[in-house]
Formats: C-alpha cells, structure tokens, sequence
C-alpha cells in the first residue's frame, strides 16, 4: 500500500503542491505533459528530494524521513544512470551487489528484454533503447515493495513498447505490490493504469479509474488536458431519482445521476458545466425529445473510417465538434440533429 498525504514541494519557480492518492496494490499511472511534476514527485517518493511539507506512508510505514536505501524501492530515472565502467551484466546484478534478493526468473527476463546476448558488452555499445531495458530490468529484478518507472519507454520502439506494457502488467500482478509509473503518453497510461493521476503544473487535476476519468472528467483543467471541446453551461431543473433534467438553449438534456459521483451538493436552479466527447454523438433522423441537439455544419473532412464534423447549435454562437463513424452516414447535409445518450455527457461543479 502507497500513501501520500498533503505533499508540497518548491523548486525554484516550480511547485508540487498539495499532491494526495492512495493504493494498495496495483499499477498507478501518473500522465501529464513535460515539466508537469511527475520526476519529481517518484524523487520524493525514492527519496533522493525531500518534501516541504506532506507525509509517504509504504504499507502503513512513515518513510518520508527514510534514507532511500532503507526505503525498500527500486527506482528506474527517466535518466538511467548507468555506470559505463560496467557490463550489461555487472549494471543488471547491481542490486544483488547490494544485499537485495533478487527475482528467480532473472534468465526469462533476460530473454523477454532481448538482453541476453549483450551480457558481456559495456553500456556505451548499446543504442539508447538498449540502455533503456537495462536500467528497467534493473529496477525490476529486485524484490522490493514498491517499483518506480519514470517514463520507461520513451526510448523503445513501438514494437517493444507494446511487449514492456505486458511485461509490467504481468511484473506487478505476480509481485502484487504498488508499481508507479510516469508518462506523458495517454495510450500507455489508458493501457497500464489501476488507477490514473493527471498531473498539471506541480497539482493534480483528476484521479481515479481511467477509464472513467477519460469520458467523464471531473474538473475543467481535465477537460482541457483531454482537448473536449464541446462544454456547455446549463442549468439544472429538476431531480429525480436515477436522473437530472438540464434545460440549454431551449432543449432538455438528461444525464443519468451516476455522473454526479465527484460532486459533492447536487442542488436545482444552479448552473453546470456538461459537456461529451466527440465520439460519443450520434447523428439521428428521428427527433427524440430529449438530448438532441440542432446543429448547422460549416466544416467537415472525411477520413475514410470516421467524417470529423465542425457545427453551430442553433440560435447560438457555440461550437461542437463530432467524431462519426463514415459507415453510418450516407450523405452529410448542412442541418444536422445530433442526439447524445445520458450515459455520455459529463457534468462539473464550478
């Protein structure tokens, strides 16, 4: 289990500030674009920066103070550090160098991080990606009780990226411990993630399922990072029991409760932000009384699978933007009526 509570650090004009999540087992994903905060915050979780303020509980153990050789974590730096005086072999075995116990399936991993054959050469041999598997085998072989990965395939090809992903997943369900891991890909954090932390400019801007995070982002900075731009302000009318009925330029919109999770009052008369992603609309020919949206084209570009679709509601200056599968349209008109389902909208407290 990994703790951090109210963790703040300054770093010259940078801040990690008031940084909280918790797991007990499984694979946290920490996404957000460079110079966000991720490095720094495993640094202080490894330990090699101190924290300003907060508390790093490990399976109920204080260890914000520890030194990080009495931590029990392995940690593989977006920067390696290897030592080139060393084999490939010599910087692998490091940690049994030092004491630590070590996987038994060391020979397998060889084999699955294409190593084996470079045993013998020195660090300065290998292409960057080589280097890459090395200082993540390296992190991996130990059996301690949390793993950090700092943007681990920022190095790798494609091909290999897409076998690490299996290859973590399958490290952390046999360990059954934490493992952390940084990127600032959204395909390898939706990939890998238990659980997914956003992080923007030194804060955390949404945390949870990814999945969940993905279609029904819980914050406005979540709703830019993920480039959603169709957002509207509506006012709640009424609430029912599994519903809420939302009132925008004269058409009625409802969204099903389950998406109010992360807001803590829901209440009538207020005003909401709610909005959808683009994939998630569907263009109808029927006129269903709800959740339809008149929308008048003035852009479009078919891209052979799907028509991406530029529009204005109408009687308004907003814009929305549609992602449609081309199978399911015959020909594309200037009105169009856009219907979204109450499973798909999000709503945010502001």
């Amino acid at each position: 289990m990994i703790k951090i509570q109210n963790l703040h650090k300054k770093l010259d004009n940078f801040q990690l500030k008031n940084i909280n999540f918790e797991k007990e087992k499984g694979i946290i994903t920490i996404l957000g674009s460079s110079g966000s905060g991720k490095s720094t915050l495993l640094d202080i979780i490894a330990g090699f920066t101190k924290a300003d303020e907060g508390k790093i509980y490990l399976y109920n153990q204080d260890i914000t103070h520890l030194e990080p050789n009495l931590r029990n974590i392995s940690y593989c730096p977006q920067n390696l550090y290897l030592f080139p005086h060393l084999t490939v072999k010599e910087n692998i075995l490091i940690p049994q160098k030092f004491g630590q116990d070590i996987c038994s399936n060391l020979q397998e991993l060889l084999e699955k991080f294409e190593l084996k054959e470079h045993l013998e050469k020195n660090i300065f041999q290998l292409s960057q990606g080589q280097k890459q598997r090395v200082s993540l085998l390296r992190a991996i072989i130990p059996k301690t009780r949390l793993i950090l990965l700092d943007e681990p395939s920022s190095s790798l090809q494609l091909s290999f990226k897409i076998k690490l992903w299996e290859i973590i997943k399958n490290i952390q369900k046999e360990r059954n411990i934490p493992l952390i891991i940084t990127t600032h890909d959204p395909t390898e954090a939706m990939y890998l993630s238990d659980h997914l932390i956003i992080i923007e400019n030194g804060e955390i801007i949404d945390q949870g399922n990814p999945k969940e995070l993905f279609f029904y982002p819980s914050s406005l900075k979540a709703v830019k990072y993920w480039g959603i731009k169709n957002i509207f302000k509506a006012k709640l009318e009424k609430i029912e029991d599994k519903q809420l009925l939302f009132s925008y330029n004269n058409t009625k919109i409802i969204i099903n409760k389950n998406q109010t999770l992360k807001i803590k009052k829901i209440q009538t008369n207020k005003p909401y932000l709610i909005g959808f992603r683009e994939e998630l609309a569907q263009i109808v020919n029927n006129y269903p009384n709800t959740n339809l949206l008149e929308i008048q084209v003035t852009n479009s570009l078919f891209l052979g699978h799907q028509y991406l679709i530029e529009g204005k509601i109408k009687n308004t200056d907003k814009n929305v933007f549609l992602k449609v599968d081309s199978q399911k349209i015959t020909s594309l008109s200037t009105n169009i009526n856009v219907y979204i389902d109450p499973n798909n909208w999000f709503i945010i407290d502001y």
